[in-house]
């Protein structure tokens, strides 16, 4: 949906969501997984805060293991 993007809308609703969710769930870490050529997913996570910790093998495939911590 093209006449969405670049607007900010999932930026806004990851960031309410993790807020939410570490909030009310008293968490103090949340993880989150990509594959290393879906660059918005990844710039995304790195907007909000996440911080990618390490590539992983998981599913036969190379993943990026992104942490953020509360």
């Amino acid at each position: 949906m093209p006449e969405y993007s670049g607007k900010g809308y999932a930026r806004k609703a990851a960031e309410n969501t993790l807020k939410t969710v570490m909030k009310t769930c008293s968490l103090d870490k949340v993880v989150a997984v990509t594959l290393p050529d879906n660059v918005r997913s990844n710039k995304l996570l790195e907007t909000i805060g996440f911080r990618l910790k390490e590539t992983i093998e998981w599913y036969g495939s190379q993943n990026n293991l992104y942490e953020y911590l509360g």
